[in-house]
Parts: structure tokens; C-alpha cells; sequence
């Protein structure tokens, strides 16, 4: 595990830190069963979960219901209409009464010892206001997977770098836990932002001085289909452009930050990414 990207801290008592895992979904429809089996065989139970259903029409409620009595912390909030992940999530954070949540997303699943690997690592540091990790990456239908290493940053600044000029971001959400009342501080997801709310959160993070750990493991699986709205290139790249104006006011590094955060996300598109 790295040194933080930043000296402030926001340590927690000694108590034992308490987790709870955060999914938002629309549809996963299909998806739904291997996830939520991801949480049943945790070596380590968290102490809540939450379940935000973003106005799905495919059967989700009734799925979600049945394992009411499979999972007894399982909380399900069901909405009324369509409002997009970030106002979801923001929801599903504000029903959380643990000091640190986990991000899974409805179509990606956990591996066994997640939250078990998360609450060591708290309780070896009490400082830590995010955590990422590697993540095993696979496409839907075929068991083969491949791990995707991401990098550690010992400066705000490298990480700042990486993250406005890379390719690829240096985690997946389902691979990030976060403290309560970081997240809380920083003022949440961002609900302008249809897509690419982990690129603008992390980016949030840093700037605001949190201590961020890496951790040398995968702790989730992730799942790339066809439906994900992530594929969304040449929309995200409008969307990129809007966060990078957010943080960046330098127009020299604003201007390069935008060229190649499209070539990248055009890189993406033609290789079917």
C-alpha cells in the first residue's frame, strides 16, 4: 500500500470501522443474481447494504426482493423516475450510517475477501480517506479474465497529471471505498454529470487534500458489455472537456489536457473499447 497523494487527514476514532456497500442500478436485469452472490459469500460481512433501483423496468425490483432473506442488511430504495447515477448514488450515500462505503456497480461483482481486505487496511490506518485497488477485468459471456494494475501516486500533483492526461482512469469504481464524510466534504457526486462522475470525483479528492491509499490487489471483478454507458466516446469526451474547465483554469495545460483526453477516448472507439 502507497504513501497518500496528500498530508490532511481525517482520522476516525479506534473503533472498528464500520462498511457499507453502495450499488445503484438501471436494468442489470441479468447481471443482478452473480452480484449479489458476490456479497452473500463474503468472508467478511459488511455491516449494511444499499441498493438505489434508478426507475428500472426489467425485473430488478422483483430480483432485488427475493433476496431479501438471503441478505438480512439488504436495503432496496426504489425510485419513482429516472435521475441518473450520480443523483442515485447521492442518494444511496445519504441512507449510509457506517463510517466508509464501497462502490459496486450493479453489473460487477466483488470477490470474496473485499471487504475483509478493506477493513484491515482501516484498521491499520485510520487516516485514509480512499481506497483503490487493481481490479479483474472480463467480457460478459467469456470466463477469462486479465488484471488490471494502476499505478500509485506519492504526489497530488502526479496524480493530477495521470489522471487529466491518461487514457484510462487509474482504477474502476468498483474497485474504490471511500470515507462518509470525505465524500460528504467534497459535496458528493457531481449531478451535472451523466458520465464519467469517477474521473470528476477522484479528481475532487485529490484536490481537496484527502489521504488516498493504493492497494496491491484486485478486489473486484469487472464486467464490459455492449449496454454500458461508459462506451458513450464521443459524448464522454464533451463531458471530459467540462471537467477539465472545472479544474484546469491554465490554458496551456487545459488545452492539452482536452487533445488528449479525445484522442484517447477516439482511440477507444475505433479499437471497440
Amino acid at each position: 500500500m502507497t504513501s497518500s497523494v496528500a498530508d490532511n487527514t481525517h482520522a476516525d476514532s479506534a473503533d472498528e470501522p464500520s462498511i457499507a456497500v453502495v450499488i445503484v442500478g438501471h436494468n442489470p436485469g441479468r447481471f443482478l443474481e452473480e452480484m449479489l452472490e458476490s456479497l452473500i459469500h463474503q468472508l467478511d460481512a459488511p455491516d449494511e447494504i444499499i441498493y438505489y433501483d434508478d426507475c428500472s423496468d426489467d425485473g430488478s425490483i422483483q430480483i432485488l426482493e427475493q433476496w431479501r432473506g438471503r441478505l438480512d442488511n439488504l436495503n432496496v430504495l426504489k425510485g419513482d423516475k429516472r435521475i441518473g447515477i450520480s443523483a442515485a448514488r447521492n442518494i444511496a450515500n445519504g441512507e449510509v450510517t457506517s463510517n466508509y462505503i464501497a462502490v459496486l456497480d450493479s453489473d460487477d461483482f466483488f470477490l470474496s475477501d473485499t471487504i475483509a481486505t478493506y477493513r484491515e487496511t482501516l484498521r491499520q490506518d485510520g487516516s485514509v480517506d480512499l481506497i483503490y485497488a487493481d481490479t479483474l477485468v472480463f467480457r460478459d459471456g467469456s470466463k477469462r479474465c486479465w488484471r488490471m494494475h494502476y499505478p500509485r501516486f506519492m504526489k497530488s500533483s502526479r496524480a493530477t497529471w495521470f489522471l487529466m492526461t491518461s487514457p484510462v482512469l487509474p482504477f474502476k469504481h468498483s474497485s474504490v471505498i471511500y470515507r462518509k464524510k470525505a465524500i460528504e466534504e467534497i459535496g458528493g457526486y457531481c449531478e451535472e454529470l451523466p458520465l464519467k462522475v469517477d474521473f470528476d470525483l477522484f479528481v475532487r479528492f485529490v484536490k481537496n487534500g484527502s489521504v488516498i491509499r493504493k492497494l496491491d490487489t484486485a478486489t473486484s471483478h469487472h464486467r464490459t458489455h455492449s449496454g454500458q454507458i461508459s462506451r458513450e466516446r464521443i459524448r464522454g469526451i464533451a463531458l471530459y472537456w467540462k471537467i477539465i474547465d472545472w479544474h484546469e483554469s491554465r490554458f496551456l495545460f487545459s488545452s492539452t489536457y482536452k487533445i488528449l483526453r479525445a484522442f484517447g477516448e477516439v482511440a477507444k472507439l475505433v479499437a471497440g473499447r
